[in-house]
């Protein structure tokens, strides 16, 4: 009997095999479908900003050059190492080079999700559908080239050096912990959130001591105290000392709720991002079924599991960390379900599974979407700005006609902008211009100039106050907008540029009233979709003025 059986195995273990294998490489295909945005993201100019007036000045700034508003002072950028990293590969290699960046630091985040859930004892079968279910909210942070990717790798590998410790009671993985958080604290200020990973582990340490559930082979809570304390003290090795922690705290204590990513997940909804809310909440639900099989082994994972998951519900932008989270610890709780009583094994496991569904589903179909775009554009290495609507809508377009418009017109002077799009603009028109609001928002500006600027631009009833309080010489502001409509009845201002997108108001007065000749035909001279002028971009592509040749403006 025992002779016939093996047969029937051995036939069955190929097949097995090849199915495991065929669902992984289409698995890694979505994954990799998933991260071909090859949009500029406006946040990029400002480090590409900060990155080229630190190398021409030899060093960093401490006070504002950019903005004509009052700003904080000194000026405390976070992520300053990354961002001369990013302009020094995008100044000598180009901004294909910078694609490449992105997507090698998003494979080596990948191996090292996967080796933490190894670490863990989690195999392939639980690990992939909850990396699946929270890719897709993983990519709406950092699947654009942007700084926050460096987190995304630096809090896996944070995570699988403390499991290692805590598996093998090995000091060498805690000793690699404070390298760690020296450069990360230089790069990126979600080091913050990886010191609170250190404490609940230490103190998981610590009650676990407590209770005499200490593993022998462990190394103990006063090696992990001391380590936190390494740690925390480390990231005091940065410019800005003791200061780069209270930023840091005043900026979590005082968020604007004016930008998108630190709005709550229920103002989200309500301003449409009903997908990421969903995809948010089917994770979370499928958390919350599966915890309870995590209060005896794995308290640390849970504490820091529901804490980003409170994060993302009160703000947008830590959805993405809570599903990086998820993609390490959860994967292990299935498996305790998976071997529990049958009486509780199956409607807990469906549920949890079935709360899956739709997360997988966002991740499926924003890869598939995703990919299409990109195949349209023609490429995976470049980073576009586009600035026309195009077969299909985007959610950024760019006003780079009307950039173009202005530069090539010699306009000097201060120029109000969306936030989202004055690092652009600043990126091609510095130093001859100044922009008001920027991307670096709550980190640099007081908040009741934040409060000025976005009732202004808002068009509220008091939306003359900002231009009284901040002189203005142009205004860049949406065709068709609120602000748009009073500003074309106001007569000390004058449109000088308008297409299907943007809207140039220039005050009456201004000394550069030459731009003021195509008023009566505003499409007189203005730049066509394949205008090319150097040292300014071609529309839909991202290129700048390099240090050696600073963009000559005028005609």
């Amino acid at each position: 009997m025992n002779r016939e059986a093996e047969p029937t195995e051995t036939t069955r273990k190929p097949w097995k095999k090849l199915l495991a294998a065929a669902a992984f490489l289409a698995c890694l295909l979505v994954l990799l479908c998933e991260v071909t945005d090859n949009n500029a993201d406006p946040d990029l100019f400002v480090y590409l900003l900060y990155g080229r007036q630190a190398v021409s000045a030899h060093a960093l700034p401490t006070a504002d050059c950019f903005s004509y508003l009052p700003t904080k002072t000194p000026w405390v950028f976070h992520e300053w190492a990354a961002s001369i990293l990013f302009y020094e590969i995008f100044h000598h290699l180009g901004p294909e080079a910078l694609q490449v960046l992105k997507y090698l630091l998003w494979a080596l985040m990948l191996e090292l999700l996967w080796f933490a859930n190894r670490t863990r004892g989690v195999p392939l079968r639980f690990f992939l559908p909850f990396l699946l279910a929270s890719f897709y909210l993983i990519a709406l942070a950092a699947a654009p080239v942007r700084i926050q990717i460096f987190s995304f790798v630096y809090l896996p590998l944070e995570i699988l050096l403390w499991e290692s410790a805590r598996k093998t009671g090995k000091k060498l993985f805690l000793a690699l912990l404070p390298p760690l958080f020296l450069i990360w604290a230089n790069t990126h200020a979600s080091f913050a959130f990886g010191l609170l990973v250190c404490l609940c582990y230490t103190a998981d340490s610590a009650l676990s001591s407590r209770q005499g559930k200490t593993d022998p082979a462990s190394s103990g809570p006063g090696a992990y105290a001391l380590t936190l304390a390494a740690c925390a003290l480390v990231t005091l090795a940065n410019p800005y000392g003791v200061s780069l922690l209270t930023n840091i705290v005043a900026h979590a204590l005082d968020p604007e709720h004016q930008v998108s990513e630190w709005q709550s997940i229920w103002l989200a909804i309500s301003q449409g991002s009903v997908w990421q809310a969903a995809a948010f909440f089917g994770l979370a639900f499928s958390a919350a079924l599966l915890s309870p099989f995590a209060l005896r082994k794995d308290r640390p994972g849970l504490a820091i599991t529901a804490g980003t998951a409170v994060m993302g519900f009160l703000h947008l932008r830590h959805i993405s960390l809570f599903a990086l989270c998820a993609a390490v610890y959860l994967p292990l709780w299935l498996q305790e379900l998976s071997r529990s009583h049958a009486r509780l094994r199956n409607p807990l496991l469906i549920a949890a599974l079935v709360a899956l569904v739709f997360p997988l589903y966002c991740t499926a179909y924003s890869s598939i979407a995703s990919l299409r775009k990109t195949i349209s554009d023609g490429s995976v290495l470049a980073l576009i700005t586009p600035s026309t609507q195009g077969l299909r809508p985007r959610r950024i377009l760019y006003p780079l006609p009307a950039i173009s418009f202005l530069a090539a017109r010699g306009f000097t002077g201060n120029l109000c902008v969306s936030y989202d799009y004055a690092a652009f603009a600043l990126w091609y028109l510095y130093p001859q211009c100044r922009t008001a609001l920027d991307g670096r928002c709550e980190n640099i500006f007081p908040k009741e100039v934040r409060k000025d600027f976005f009732d202004f631009i808002s068009g509220f009833p008091n939306w003359r106050e900002f231009l009284y309080r901040y002189p203005t010489d142009a205004i860049l502001i949406r065709t068709g907008s609120l602000t748009s409509d009073r500003m074309e009845a106001d007569p000390g201002w004058a449109r000088v540029y308008e297409d299907a997108l943007y809207t140039i108001f220039l005050r009456r007065n201004a000394k550069f009233a030459g731009l003021l000749r195509n008023r009566k035909n505003p499409e007189e001279g203005l730049p066509t979709a394949g205008w090319v002028r150097k040292n300014l971009p071609r529309p839909d592509s991202l290129g700048g003025p390099s240090l050696e040749s600073p963009i000559q403006m005028g005609e």
